[in-house]
């Protein structure tokens, strides 16, 4: 663990193959699958070996959202839009709800590593901070530019600020907002306010 402040910044598991995308412990659906035994000299290799298969489906997993996500931007640099905005919806739709906010713990989605210590400063928690391992946030901006190609500000900007629920530290969140707010136009207020926190995260 890193402590920071008057909360503490729980990092629970390895790094995977971001800078800083933290896998948290293994889910509830595959906690307690191995039965109760008696325990013996081999029992230390055996844990280790449950512990490497649970990494290793939640690897898969991650490796999945990553795979699917990949394909969501070559789809844009082919400027098929459309099918990319149907495959990130799709993605979105599949990975909410899987980190839930809670009195003591709260979830974000960062970039690298030193986004823990920005969160940190500029915003006091009493509460754990854990990391996920879906890009929560880089999807949501993502969906937010590709919403803006046909034109949706609105939901455009309901993404943006979404994206910036996962993670408020983020630079390019802040500036794809105060994108949509120029082009919404008639935004002067809110579009300077954005730069200011642009700025901050420089």
């Amino acid at each position: 663990q890193i402590a920071a402040h008057e909360g503490k910044i729980a990092v629970d598991v390895p790094l995977l193959a971001r800078f800083f995308q933290c896998l948290i412990g293994p889910h509830r659906a595959l906690a307690g699958s191995t039965p109760h035994r008696k325990l013996h000299r081999h029992d230390g290799q055996a844990q280790n070996d449950q512990k490497e298969q649970v990494g290793d489906r939640l690897k898969d997993l991650h490796d999945n959202f990553e795979t699917t996500y990949q394909a969501v931007l070559d789809m844009i640099k082919c400027n098929d839009t459309a099918k990319a905005r149907t495959m990130i919806e799709e993605l979105i739709a599949s990975v909410e709800g899987r980190y839930v906010n809670d009195d003591k713990n709260i979830y974000l989605s960062l970039n690298h590593i030193m986004e823990l210590y920005e969160y940190s400063y500029y915003f006091k928690t009493d509460r754990n901070i854990k990391c996920t391992d879906v890009m929560y946030n880089e999807y949501y901006r993502t969906y937010a530019q590709l919403l803006c190609a046909t034109g949706e500000y609105g939901k455009a900007l309901d993404a943006c600020n979404t994206a910036l629920e996962w993670n408020p530290v983020d630079l390019e969140s802040h500036l794809q907002l105060a994108e949509v707010y120029i082009l919404m136009g008639n935004h002067d207020e809110e579009y300077r306010q954005a730069t200011e926190n642009a700025y901050r995260y420089c």
